[in-house]
């Protein structure tokens, strides 16, 4: 099947780019980041970089070429073709390369000896994880029987994403615009959405083209996040306990839950919960459950690149605190030993060594990443490569290139090599500054001050009892581990808690929700693995039986809110929304309609109409309210229009507003903002489609 080439050759892309550019990379996972021995397999960090470092590129260079053949009736065919051959032709040349360079050379037998690395404890645990992400996909999208259920969890946010889908796959929807709100521009992250249509149309049904890359991308990031555990402790406890405590963040949201029930019902009300838990605002969203990456698919992908690059700037560092370690005893040799003594050696040895010297400001790389070459071209590769990465997701989720430059910039304070992370963020900023401007006409979204976010009151102790409510025992543990820690680790603790400050800080659109959750759900897996070593050190102390005892208490307190939290998404996905693939309607719309015909349609959620993937005028309001579209205006069109007086007022209004089609059905019939004169519209407009099944009819405004 063509879909599963195209995922293949985005495998063999990365493979080959990582082989000729980084060809030392798989040695990363042989010492942790103070030097020591690591027994990692490399394929937990590998695997999801040649996923990375192959879909993206493959799938920008697919879209744009889709762009070029827009008005060739099927764009995504010719596309396909030279992407994919492209793709094929660039892979086998790099690699024919890479095979003339000794540095580029793989072990021998690597195969055998990467998979043999890989223990038994850790196929168990990364076939778990795998098989939990999978049902959670499939729960929540599937087809079945020609039938295609949707989650309740999902319905919502699947209405502009499966939309968007459908009008990619159908090979219409370019240039590009937000179907929910058509005739505009584009300010919604679309490239997910254009990957799983681009899936569909080579041959994946829906929901395998919607799930198949989330499970590949989402399982990439918890095997980067058991990496970067495993790379900070140097134990594979810690990295099981990092990878637990993403997938089931700490809440007090178990305890206030059975203290509900009686004893004897707790362990079936446990299994039974049917609802979001939660005493914070909207919590009951299930905003901070394993169903955000389920709802928001393209952040389940993308949180891994974010993990990516962080994890590989975490050794640079490391290296230059230990570099400012080492030269900070040079310093004050005679004053006497404490505390004042050791934060003046160190802060002598940060202005003179650091801050206003050569090694603090050149541009440097992880040795394992250094290239063909080496020397100054792997040192401004490297950042490069990372700032076009990093960039080329910004309309994949930009929430996650905002907490990655956060979190980078935090590093680079206390770094060596500033001018990497440097180049970095401008080619990471001027890509997005690129791409928004291609993508959106007029002004760009804005960050505005807005302290607080959910919290009420929104004041510091407002916050304060905001995150205790919220991560419950995780709040006093973090703040114990960063007392606790050395400096390395608090800088560490600092660089992850950034993009939780700027949640309770700033704003990015009019609902602080609809972006500041996802730097909620970021902090809290970028302190799972701090806090996942901290866990792990506890163990190795703890004696045989009152204190391993005391630590499983822990660990449960820890996780049994997140657990719980998982089954009421399982559980409360039991009730889905059907809709039948091969509907009269949505094939009727396919069929005979193109892009630029704007329909006016009723005030829409998910429904047959919306999966033909056509371009609504308004449906509901806050899928194009949280982008900054005006939707105020359009929804007072929309009611003038479907309540139009006359025949010629009709003719008008669609007119101005660029209607090609107009549907009427029930949801028309039964509005509240307006009364449909739909006498007018049959007077105006030619019939062209009508459904008895669900009393619908489409109108062509002519």
């Amino acid at each position: 099947m063509l879909a599963i080439c195209y995922l293949c050759l985005s495998y063999c892309l990365g493979f080959a780019l990582c082989r000729f550019f980084f060809p030392k990379l798989h040695t990363f996972t042989e010492r942790d980041f103070f030097g020591n021995p690591l027994r990692l397999s490399p394929f937990f960090l590998m695997l999801p970089v040649w996923l990375y470092f192959g879909v993206l590129p493959l799938t920008w260079f697919a879209y744009l070429l889709a762009l070029l053949f827009q008005r060739s009736g099927q764009p995504l065919f010719p596309a396909n073709l030279i992407a994919m051959g492209s793709a094929l032709f660039l892979s086998l040349l790099l690699l024919r390369k890479s095979d003339g360079q000794d540095s580029g050379k793989l072990p021998a037998q690597w195969h055998k000896d990467w998979l043999s690395a890989v223990t038994l404890p850790e196929r168990a645990g990364g076939l778990a994880v795998l098989l939990l992400l999978t049902v959670f996909m499939f729960r929540t999208l599937s087809v079945r029987d020609g039938t295609l259920l949707v989650g309740t969890t999902v319905y919502g946010d699947f209405t502009p994403h499966l939309s968007m889908i459908r009008s990619f796959s159908r090979g219409i929807n370019f240039p590009t615009v937000y179907t929910p709100y058509a005739g505009q521009d584009v300010r919604y992250h679309f490239l997910f959405m254009f990957l799983s249509g681009n899936l569909e149309y080579l041959g994946l049904r829906l929901d395998w083209a919607f799930n198949l890359p989330t499970i590949l991308g989402f399982a990439s990031a918890y095997s980067l996040l058991y990496t970067f555990a495993l790379k900070l402790s140097g134990k594979k406890l810690a990295g099981a306990l990092a990878v637990a405590m993403a997938l089931f963040r700490s809440s007090p949201n178990a305890l206030s839950y059975l203290a509900n029930h009686p004893l004897k019902d707790s362990v079936s009300a446990f299994l039974h919960v049917d609802a979001f838990l939660g005493s914070t605002p909207r919590e009951n969203w299930g905003i901070y459950t394993i169903n955000v990456f389920v709802n928001q698919r393209h952040l389940a992908f993308t949180v891994g690149v974010l993990l990516l690059f962080v994890l590989l700037y975490a050794q640079l560092f490391v290296d230059g605190c230990w570099r400012l370690t080492e030269e900070s005893k040079t310093y004050l040799p005679e004053a006497p030993d404490g505390p004042l003594k050791w934060a003046k050696q160190w802060m002598l040895c940060f202005g003179r060594e650091s801050l206003f010297s050569k090694k603090g400001w050149e541009a440097v790389c992880p040795e394992t990443l250094e290239g063909p070459g080496g020397g100054v071209r792997a040192r401004l590769f490297f950042p490069v490569a990372a700032g076009l990465y990093l960039g080329m997701i910004a309309f994949w989720n930009g929430a996650v290139v905002i907490a990655a430059l956060l979190v980078l910039f935090v590093l680079a304070i206390f770094s060596d090599g500033r001018l990497s992370y440097l180049l970095t963020a401008v080619v990471a900023v001027i890509l997005t500054l690129f791409q928004s401007h291609a993508f959106i006409r007029g002004s760009l979204p804005s960050i505005r001050y807005y302290f607080g976010y959910l919290a009420e009151p929104r004041t510091f102790f407002g916050v304060l009892n905001y995150l205790w409510l919220l991560t419950g025992l995780l709040l006093p543990l973090s703040v114990f581990l960063f007392v606790s820690s050395d400096g390395k680790r608090r800088v560490l603790f600092a660089a992850f808690l950034a993009p939780l400050i700027f949640t309770f800080t700033c704003a990015m659109s009019p609902d602080p929700l609809s972006f500041n959750h996802k730097f909620v759900d970021i902090y809290l897996m970028l302190l799972s693995v701090l806090t996942a070593e901290l866990l792990a050190k506890w163990y190795a102390k703890a004696g045989k039986y009152l204190e391993k005892a005391g630590f499983t208490l822990l660990c449960v307190c820890l996780l049994s809110g997140g657990v719980l939290e998982t089954l009421s998404v399982y559980n409360v996905n039991e009730r889905k929304a059907v809709y039948a693939m091969r509907d009269e309607t949505t094939l009727w719309i396919m069929e005979h309609t193109g892009h630029g015909d704007i329909f006016l349609t009723g005030n829409y959620n998910l429904n047959n109409v919306l999966l033909s993937g056509v371009e609504c005028f308004q449906i509901w309001g806050s899928y194009a309210y949280d982008m900054g579209y005006d939707t105020g205006y359009r929804d007072r069109q929309v009611a003038l229009m479907y309540g139009a007086e006359s025949p010629e007022e009709l003719l008008r209004l669609a007119g101005e507003n660029g209607i090609a089609y107009i549907v009427v059905d029930d949801v028309n019939r039964n509005s509240e903002s307006y009364e449909l004169h739909e006498e007018n519209i049959a007077a105006a407009c030619e019939t062209v489609f009508h459904s008895d099944t669900q009393n619908l009819t489409i109108y062509k405004v002519v």
